[in-house]
């Protein structure tokens, strides 16, 4: 029995259950639609959609040799689903056909067994909130000493933007978002000492009026700016930096320059 699947660090096959081939795997997320509905006019007014959450249906049994063994497999399963409170857990959805990439997922609806004797079968839901795949890895790891990364993987040679680089004046800085990917907000950090310190690319452009020899962190992702580990908005001004599929040129200007700076981006996908 192969594994098909893993629930962060424990596959099916460590979990003691098949998933079957009827499993529902959605190729797309349904879609969030803002329309709006006009009396007296025909149609409706369309303004775009996003995409909604990702669920997962896999169709599992589990085989045994009596029903106190299949009790056991069936809380082993239950007991790996939720937290030490009992309450489902955020986990690492990683799928066969899909190498280093996962879906962070947990339990979503009802986890009912059929049980003939030694035999059950069920349905496994898992629900992803955020509906895209990320790249088991950051830019940053992608080295020929990778435990992870292999030749099979979609990985461009050349791979650059994730190291640490010095700033000591105007530059400008490429960072490689591989193929296939979507676009990414990256994590910039910035350490050491220069004013009004500006970093843009792709038409967007943020401004740090002084580094101060502080460590920021400027996490697009997340939405947060710190300094040092304390609130960096205050001295923040501008728009989070967006990369795209293939180079990008990142410039980096400001006044008295001298400090590092490292672009740190996983990649996301449909």
């Amino acid at each position: 029995m192969k594994p098909q699947i893993w629930l962060d660090d424990k596959s099916n096959v460590d979990l003691g259950f098949i998933v079957r081939g009827t499993s529902k795997r959605p190729g797309l997320p349904s879609t969030v639609d803002r329309t709006l509905s006009i009396a007296g006019r025909h149609g409706i007014y369309d303004f775009g959609a996003d995409l909604n959450s990702r669920l997962f249906v896999y169709d599992c049994a589990v085989i045994t040799r009596n029903y106190k063994e299949l009790q056991r497999v069936v809380q082993g399963i239950a007991s790996h689903l939720v937290d030490r409170h009992g309450r489902p857990r955020l986990m690492r959805l990683k799928v066969a056909e899909r190498p280093n990439q996962y879906f962070n997922v947990r339990y979503y609806g009802a986890f009912d067994i059929q049980r003939i004797m030694g035999a059950g079968l069920f349905s496994l839901p898992l629900i992803a909130a955020d509906p895209f795949a990320y790249s088991e890895v950051t830019n940053d790891e992608v080295n020929w000493g990778s435990e992870i990364i292999t030749f099979e993987d979609n990985y461009p040679m050349g791979y650059t933007g994730g190291e640490v680089i010095s700033v000591t004046g105007n530059i400008t800085h490429t960072v490689t978002v591989g193929s296939g990917s979507l676009s990414v907000r990256p994590k910039i950090i910035l350490s050491g000492v220069g004013k009004n310190v500006s970093v843009s690319a792709n038409g967007k452009s943020f401004r740090i009026s002084d580094l101060a020899g502080k460590l920021w962190v400027i996490d697009g992702h997340h939405m947060t700016v710190t300094a040092d580990g304390g609130n960096g908005l205050p001295n923040f001004d501008g728009d989070f930096i967006e990369l795209y599929q293939g180079d990008n040129e990142m410039s980096i200007t400001g006044v008295g320059l001298s400090c590092t700076m490292q672009v740190i981006l996983r990649e996301r996908y449909l």
